[in-house]
């Protein structure tokens, strides 16, 4: 036998005529890469054939094959095209008797065949040893006691024995098909009859067409697109009855971004490769939750280590200070803040906020504020103008998952809101009789308020609650047929079950929904009904009042229930020239909430924000709710902007929905692309500040144009004198008739804007 040292393009030995070759089951083959078209080991025989023997009875050698050229389909481990008779034993079968087969049966022989074992193929490539009996002249069956040419001795049929040949191979894939595991002769120890001259014993891998979310770069060499998540690919392909469709999920935003994306080569996962985040534990159900000793960042949500940054630093700790100083400045604002209109600059700022956000967290893996981004990306381009990459402003809540920052925007809005009503209700029971009517405006506009700052978290954080997908669970293996079994999983973090599993999840989510979707459409019922010819449901009210009087045959002029609230719809109407704008508003966010929780991520969501903004920015041309024409100028270039924003997401989608090859180049357009949304975003800021800058400094203006008018003192008197009338006048109606809030219009009357501010 000849023994050849280990090559990457020569088989390991060959052997030929009449030798013994003797084989050790301690001797261990490692042939980490194979390309050669020869055997591994072959066997050819000469005037009489070689024989392969083990040191220990029916043992093998090791012989694992770490990997293979990409274009070689099929490698050959073992070949014995002629390996003679069976009258020996031998390492593939026990001696047999040759007067007890008569034919090339090999189902006569199975009993004696011996298995292979400790031979394995490499990763996409399937095991298949085929041991095969042909009939061949046998020159010993020529003589006694067999004497089988012999026409009146003969103790066998004919001069032809049963001869084998054995070959074990490995056969890759067919293209553009994978798989994660390993033909291994030890997998399967049972024999499989091909025909009555040949058995198998085999392994097969279950091969499966590359799904388009891999890239295929070979029989067990993939690399998987972000935006992903799937189980463990080797453990997965010890089950049976999965799809790709069912394992291939799509992770919520910001999850599955990493920064080296997810490959195996030649079956082996390689280091630093990831599917999820930077940060996150690709163990967890959809990369939902941090790394061990990892916590989450307030504004880009991103998993930080805590050897990166130490216990609650410095930076998180001057931002929480500050922003419950913020809070409770602004509650104190409301209490103490003279009734007025509601302004429209906040109706605008809050709308353009909740809309980028949205636009920049729909594309951007790793989170965080667009406006706040690009700031800093742009004060940083002044420094170094070639790099745009994102800003590292961080504010880490140790300990925090990325589960529980979600949930904070949503449950500190409603927590501010309830302090809010508590401290009025307090206000309320220490207030005189007199000062309770406008405490109660005060409470109703305040609620309004906040509503509008946080409608946009609530209806996306009751929303994404909604959304609840079935993830594969691995369950231990308890057979060769696992089953793969699914559960209902919480899309937002998969590492809990769904809502409809608990009673007390699905009742906190009808409440969410009502409210979401009933109060603007209360509001709006509530606006509606106010006694104004200009309102359909008050017209539509007296005419079925007017109807169902007629039927009764009551001559009475039809009116309908009293109508409380004056003072509170003027203060929320006073600056609309379109009384039901803000309903509009309220839904128009609650549906750019839907589209970015319950769309496919990719090319279709974009589509729909920007159908969403195109429609709403046409109706905001068409009515120019305000009346102030700077405010209505100003929601046109915000209007502008984030349709501008959002027509720069369908690059970044097209690359990140793998619509289109990532290169150096495109990396190159995308950091220009993010560069130029930035820009725009604090374009927006900018025009804001500058726009409130106008609206109020005007308003500084006329204040103290008056003033200096109120200082001339035969102006003051006469000013004076108007005073005492008006509120000589004020009294004498409010004994009359009651308080302004408790005012009751009757459907039969009709009040005008400028009669609510006589009021």
């Amino acid at each position: 036998m000849r023994k050849l040292l280990h090559s990457a393009r020569r088989w390991l030995g060959a052997a030929g005529g009449s030798v013994d070759a003797w084989l050790s089951p301690n001797c261990r083959f490692d042939l980490l890469s194979f390309n050669s078209t020869a055997p591994v080991i072959e066997v050819n025989a000469g005037v009489s054939a070689p024989s392969l023997l083990s040191t220990v009875d029916g043992r093998w050698f090791s012989l694992p094959v770490g990997k293979a050229s990409p274009v070689q389909s099929k490698l050959s481990l073992l070949s014995i095209p002629h390996g003679g008779y069976m009258s020996t034993s031998s390492l593939l079968f026990r001696r047999v008797d040759i007067m007890s087969i008569s034919t090339a049966d090999v189902r006569l022989v199975k009993g004696n065949l011996l298995p292979v074992t400790n031979l394995s193929c490499p990763f996409g490539y399937s095991f298949a040893y085929t041991f095969t009996l042909l009939p061949l002249y046998d020159p010993e069956l020529e003589v006694k006691p067999y004497s089988c040419s012999s026409p009146f001795s003969a103790n066998v049929p004919s001069c032809n024995a049963p001869a084998y040949s054995a070959f074990i191979t490995c056969t890759s894939c067919p293209s553009n098909y994978i798989s994660l595991k390993q033909g291994r002769a030890d997998a399967n120890q049972t024999w499989t009859i091909a025909n009555t001259n040949s058995v198998q014993q085999r392994d097969e891998i279950q091969c499966k067409e590359c799904p388009p979310q891999f890239i295929y770069k070979g029989a067990a060499s993939i690399q998987a697109q972000t935006g992903y998540w799937f189980p463990p690919l080797p453990l997965l392909w010890q089950y049976y009855n999965w799809s790709w469709e069912d394992v291939i999920l799509a992770c919520p935003p910001s999850a599955c971004q990493p920064a080296t994306p997810f490959e195996f080569s030649d079956g082996v996962l390689q280091p630093d490769t990831s599917m999820c985040s930077t940060g996150r534990d690709m163990e967890s159900k959809l990369c939902s939750m941090c790394l061990a000793n990892h916590s989450t960042d307030l504004i880009s949500k991103k998993c930080y280590s805590s050897s990166v940054v130490e216990q609650w630093p410095a930076s998180t700790v001057v931002f929480l200070v500050f922003f419950s100083i913020l809070i409770l400045a602004y509650l104190v604002f409301l209490h103490l803040k003279p009734l007025g209109p509601q302004s429209p600059w906040l109706r605008i700022i809050v709308n353009y906020f909740s809309v980028v956000g949205l636009l920049h967290t729909s594309t951007d893996g790793g989170g965080g504020s667009l406006i706040v981004g690009g700031i800093l990306r742009i004060l940083s381009a002044f420094s170094s103008p070639i790099s745009h990459s994102s800003p590292s402003l961080r504010l880490v809540l140790p300990g925090a998952q990325p589960i529980d920052v979600h949930l904070m925007e949503g449950v500190v809005s409603l927590c501010v809101g309830a302090v809010f009503a508590v401290s009025i209700a307090a206000r309320w029971g220490l207030a005189k009789a007199a000062q309770r009517s406008q405490l109660r405006t005060r409470l109703l506009l305040g609620i309004f308020t906040l509503l509008l700052l946080s409608y946009s978290s609530i209806s996306e954080l009751v929303f994404s609650f909604l959304t609840c997908v079935d993830v594969p669970i691995l369950d231990n293996i308890t057979s060769s047929t696992a089953v793969l079994s699914m559960e209902s999983r919480l899309w937002i973090h998969a590492e809990w079950q769904c809502w409809t599993a608990y009673v007390g999840w699905s009742v906190l989510l009808v409440f969410g929904l009502l409210f979401v979707f009933g109060f603007p459409l209360g509001l709006y019922i509530w606006q509606g009904l106010f006694p104004s010819n200009d309102r359909w449901m008050h017209r539509l009210h007296l005419r079925y009042s007017h109807l169902r009087r007629r039927s009764k045959g009551s001559a009475k002029q039809a009116s309908g229930p009293s109508w409380s609230g004056v003072s509170v719809i003027y203060l929320l109407e006073g600056r609309l020239k379109e009384w039901y704008w803000d309903v509009l508003l309220f839904y128009r966010r609650a549906l750019f909430a839907l589209v970015f929780v319950f769309a496919p991520f990719g090319m279709l969501q974009q589509v729909f924000f920007a159908v969403l903004s195109v429609a709403f920015f046409a109706l905001h041309i068409h009515y120019n709710p305000y009346d102030s024409q700077l405010a209505n100028l100003t929601e046109t270039v915000s209007y502008v902007l984030l349709l501008f924003i959002n027509i720069l997401n369908f690059p970044s989608v097209s690359f990140l929905t793998n619509n289109v090859e990532l290169t150096e180049s495109s990396r190159t357009f995308l950091q220009h692309t993010v560069f130029a949304q930035s820009v725009l975003a604090s374009a927006g800021l900018v025009v804001l500040v500058l726009a409130l800058a106008c609206a109020y400094g005007w308003k500084l203006v006329k204040v103290v144009t008056v003033r200096r008018h109120a200082l001339c003192l035969p102006c003051k008197r006469k000013f004076n004198s108007n005073c005492l009338r008006r509120a000589k006048h004020r009294t004498t109606v409010s004994k009359k008739r009651g308080d302004v809030d408790n005012v009751a219009i009757t459907s039969t009357e009709t009040v005008r804007y400028s009669e609510l501010t006589d009021i």
